[in-house]
């Protein structure tokens, strides 16, 4: 597993995982989608082994499952591989009564199982999202400011390895 230093809205799960631990419980909220769905993939890549990483990515969605549905998933042991990792997208639709059963799970983490759950939107004063804030990462990935896009396409540039002027970025 390879995870480079970043800065920015992923730096905590970037860090998180190069410290090679499974961060037991993650919340990604934002509209900037780019930055999403490059967090899904670091989480991704970093605990999933590719022969076994269809046996131990599961994914749910908040409108569509039950909190029993989502600890079971989360509860499930790992195959062939060192972790689990269970989305749960559009969190934010998952009712509270169904949020709330999830309590005792969000204090004591199976820690082999990384639990994601992905919003746009998120009200961060539910117990729930204040339980994930004590125990695991809450990021909010908000679009970025206009002066800080060409540092960031800098940053990507980089990390993908090729090479842009910073006239480039700068349009």
């Amino acid at each position: 597993m390879q995870v480079t230093k970043e800065s920015g809205p992923l730096a905590p799960l970037t860090h998180a995982l190069s410290q090679q631990k499974i961060p037991p419980l993650v919340y990604l909220s934002g509209t900037e989608s780019y930055l999403l769905q490059h967090g899904i993939s670091l989480l991704r890549e970093a605990l999933l082994d590719p022969m076994s990483k269809d046996f131990n990515v599961q994914i749910l969605y908040g409108k569509e499952t039950s909190a029993a549905h989502i600890l079971e998933a989360a509860q499930t042991l790992p195959m062939l591989g060192r972790a689990r990792l269970v989305f749960v997208y559009d969190a934010d639709k998952l009712s509270t009564q169904e949020s709330l059963r999830l309590l005792p799970y969000l204090e004591h983490p199976n820690p082999s199982t990384c639990l994601c759950f992905v919003s746009e939107t998120v009200d961060a004063r539910f117990k729930f999202v204040s339980t994930i804030k004590k125990v695991g990462l809450f990021l909010k990935i908000d679009p970025l400011m206009e002066k800080q896009i060409p540092a960031f396409l800098q940053k990507e540039a980089d990390r993908l390895r090729v090479k842009i002027t910073s006239r480039a970025s700068d349009l």
